[in-house]
């Protein structure tokens, strides 16, 4: 692990930031009384490498739009939570998720984090607000949204029990990208797949896809078949490992899903209690994500944003 550390800080510190550099300051964005300049695109850039590699094999102009798109959305977010949290305190919560995110980067401890983050001139403070945002929009969705949850637990029990086969748990990956008229989504399919043919899948998620898994490559983990509606299974079940599935159609949304493993699980293994537990969590994941994104577009709506 350590001689993959050190080769990554050579690569990172010979990279050029310069192009996105320059002595004037640039607005690109104004939201509201807020505005995106050239600056803070910059630093998220910057951010986005530091936690990410696979950004660094991007196009930079690819990067830098990216960049500008994840910044905006910081933004709006950050917009609405000043409505109700304050922002900028620690707590033992946040400061165990920024524990878990330099760990799982490879670092022991936060001096040694802060080292690696000094090749980019950030701080780790930067990255907590980061962490702070997302973590207290989830909240905000969650206690706006949680009475319309709709888990039925005796119906997910009672599937489990009554599917009692040998079932398939899959590893994916997603892309998701919303369009609104069948032009533009014509228009993105076909700039998808050209990007998909000439960068690979987990590339082109970090350009295209509009999925918070975006963030990990759009890596979903290991996702049970029992969670899964038909529609999806019948792509899977016409592909190989390693392969994607054909676009699949969601509402004002297209889907597609990438296999990365594939392994049956015997039932006589499947300890039922603990399978009903995962298939909660993935439905209400799932569910808050909808109600995430109905919620982003209604502020983002309500925002005067001048690009």
């Amino acid at each position: 692990m350590k001689k993959i550390l050190i080769s990554f800080f050579f690569i990172i510190f010979f990279f050029d930031f310069t192009y996105l550099k320059s002595k004037e300051v640039k607005i690109f964005t104004k939201i509201g009384n807020q505005v995106i300049t050239n600056i803070d695109i910059e630093n998220e850039y910057k951010y986005l490498i530091s936690l990410n590699k696979e950004y660094q094999k991007l196009e930079k102009d690819k990067i830098f739009n990216f960049a500008k798109s994840s910044l905006l959305r910081e933004k709006i977010k950050e917009i609405e939570l000043t409505k109700f949290f304050d922002l900028g305190v620690q707590d033992s919560f946040l400061n165990s998720k920024i524990g878990e995110l330099y760990k799982n980067l490879g670092f022991s401890n936060s001096e040694d984090f802060q080292k690696y983050l000094d090749q980019f001139d950030l701080r780790i403070e930067d990255i907590a607000k980061k962490i702070e945002i997302e973590l207290k929009w989830n909240k905000l969705v969650y206690d706006k949204y949680k009475d319309r949850l709709v888990i039925n637990e005796k119906v997910l029990k009672k599937k489990i029990i009554d599917e009692s086969k040998d079932r398939n748990t899959f590893n994916l990956s997603e892309l998701i990208f919303s369009y609104k008229t069948e032009q533009e989504n014509k228009k993105k399919l076909t700039e998808i797949t050209k990007s998909i043919n000439e960068i690979g899948f987990e590339n082109t998620v970090l350009i295209f896809s509009e999925a918070e898994s975006r963030k990990t490559s759009g890596n979903l983990g290991w996702v049970n078949e029992l969670s899964l509606s038909k529609k999806i299974l019948e792509k899977l079940e016409k592909i190989n490992v390693l392969e994607i599935t054909e676009p699949i159609q969601l509402q004002n949304a297209i889907l597609i899903l990438k296999l990365n493993e594939k392994k049956k699980i015997q039932m006589s293994s499947v300890n039922v209690e603990q399978e009903l537990r995962e298939l909660i969590k993935f439905e209400t994941n799932k569910q808050l994500n909808i109600f995430s994104k109905i919620y982003f577009e209604k502020i983002k709506n309500r925002l005067n944003i001048n690009e």
